[in-house]
């Protein structure tokens, strides 16, 4: 009896080995199992984090893709408006300096008639004092208009070559007086370009000088 009872006692703890290692393996299995769980809990996390995150990048993408397409559609609705602009004011100018090369046109030729009279005038008078006050003031009419007729060549400049305008000046009026040869005229300007209000008054001073 005493050696059954220790076989079974000997059986016993076997079972009880047998058992706890079969618990050991199970647990240990269990362990392994929620390891990968866990795992792919998390592998899941980050995925869903980087689908977030790719999904934000994409919106942020397509909202200044939106709002680049506006700010390209509105520069191109300026840039037109604007070449209409430029293409407008282009036009109005032109015209204006049409307008202004026919206004000094006219001018100079209103004056160049009032010399012409002042001339066909001269020729029937006897006196030659009064003959000698008319061609002095032909010749300041003559200066005005030679400055309408430079404006009018230069085809809408502002400014008259002063020196070219001298020149002229002192050729028509050296005609008038009758010098042929002219004596030489020598220039030394500083500044060579003045407009209507300034170069007239010069040309009727130089007129009366010469």
């Amino acid at each position: 009896c005493h050696q059954y009872d220790k076989q079974i006692d000997e059986l016993m703890k076997s079972d009880s080995i047998a058992a706890i290692q079969l618990q050991y393996e199970n647990q240990k299995e269990l362990d392994a199992k929620d390891q990968l769980i866990a795992a792919e809990r998390n592998r899941q996390k980050w995925l869903w984090m980087v689908c977030n995150i790719v999904a934000l990048a994409a919106a942020l993408l397509i909202y200044n893709a939106i709002r680049l397409q506006k700010a390209n559609r509105t520069t191109a609705l300026q840039a037109e408006r604007l070449t209409v602009t430029n293409t407008r004011l282009a036009d109005a100018l032109h015209q204006q300096m049409i307008l202004q090369g026919e206004v000094h046109h006219r001018v100079k030729n209103n004056l160049q008639i009032i010399i012409s009279l002042l001339e066909l005038q001269s020729d029937e008078i006897e006196d030659q004092a009064a003959v000698v006050q008319l061609e002095a003031m032909a010749s300041r009419i003559h200066s005005m208009a030679s400055v309408h007729e430079m404006l009018y060549q230069q085809q809408g400049a502002s400014t008259v070559n002063l020196e070219l305008y001298l020149s002229h000046l002192y050729t028509q009026i050296g005609r008038i007086a009758g010098y042929d040869p002219l004596p030489e005229l020598k220039l030394s300007i500083i500044s060579d370009h003045f407009n209507l209000a300034t170069a007239m008054p010069i040309g009727l001073m130089i007129n009366e000088l010469l």
